[in-house]
C-alpha cells in the first residue's frame, strides 16, 4: 500500500516543517548531506501515517522508505534516522537537536 506522494510530503512539512525549516536555515555554513532534507521528509511521513494506521487499527504498513534506503545513497542515513527520529516525533526531543545528532552520526560516518 503506497500511501506517500507529493501531497502528502507537503502535510507533513506543514505540521513538521516550520521547525524543521528553521532549523536547517539556521545552518548557515554547515556542510548539509545530499538528500537529507527529503529523508526527514519520507521518515517523518511514513512513520506518522504508519502510527495513525497502527492506532486505528488498519493494516499494518510499512513506509516506503524502507525501499528507498536499500536502492538509493539514501541507505548511509537509516541508521541515524532510527537512532534519533523516533524520539524527535515522539516529542522527546525538538527539532535542533535532532537535526543536529544526525548530522553529528552521519558526518562522523562519512
Amino acid at each position: 500500500m503506497a500511501v506517500i506522494g507529493y501531497g502528502t510530503l507537503g502535510a507533513c512539512a506543514l505540521s513538521y516543517g516550520s521547525d524543521l525549516d528553521i532549523v536547517f536555515l539556521e545552518l548557515d555554513g554547515v556542510d548539509v548531506p545530499p538528500g537529507l532534507w527529503h529523508v526527514i521528509l519520507f521518515v517523518t511521513t511514513g512513520e506518522t501515517v504508519r502510527r495513525v494506521l497502527e492506532e486505528s487499527g488498519g493494516p499494518g504498513y510499512v513506509p516506503m522508505i524502507n525501499e528507498i534506503y536499500g536502492r538509493t545513497s539514501w541507505g548511509d542515513y537509516r541508521a541515524a534516522m532510527e537512532a534519533i527520529w523516533p524520539h524527535y516525533l515522539d516529542g522527546e526531543r525538538g527539532a535542533e537537536s535532532a537535526v543536529l545528532a544526525l548530522l553529528q552520526i552521519i558526518t562522523s560516518e562519512q
